[in-house]
């Protein structure tokens, strides 16, 4: 994943099929966050599931 407007990348998996890596969803979530205010919320994990099928 590139976040385009602040130029971090990241590359995990966040989840083994079995379950979440906790760690990696976190760093997720920080990604995802709202960079122009550094606003911080919990993105429901489906998302990231329908996202890494795209």
């Amino acid at each position: 994943m590139n976040h385009t407007h602040t130029g971090e990348f990241i590359k995990i998996e966040f989840s083994d099929r079995i379950k979440y890596n906790k760690k990696w969803l976190s760093l997720l979530n920080y990604i995802f966050r709202d960079f122009r205010v550094n606003k911080l919320l919990s993105i429901d994990t489906q998302l990231f599931n329908q996202l890494y099928l795209l």
